[in-house]
């Protein structure tokens, strides 16, 4: 059941690439989780940050927020993707 949502969600990025769809779309993590009050972001590991463009508040360019969870949650939110394929 799994591999059925990976393998859905693989075809649609493609077909989105293949449409031109590409955004950029890097995440956040905060003290919140236990990061010691730094701020982390994809763009700390991206070797495209400094052309890609992407600046938090500018053009409508946000960040997505990523939060700790917990295994059950996980679990949870997986299992009902899984039956919404």
């Amino acid at each position: 059941m799994l591999s059925s949502l990976v393998r859905k969600n693989i075809i649609d990025s493609g077909e989105a690439i293949m449409k031109g769809q590409f955004y950029v779309n890097p995440y956040l993590k905060t003290h919140e989780d236990g990061m010691d009050g730094q701020k982390k972001t994809a763009c700390n590991f991206c070797p495209y940050s400094s052309i890609c463009g992407f600046e938090d508040g500018k053009d409508g360019n946000s960040y997505r927020r990523l939060y700790k969870m917990e295994l059950d949650d996980i679990r949870k939110k997986l299992k009902k993707d899984v039956e919404d394929v």
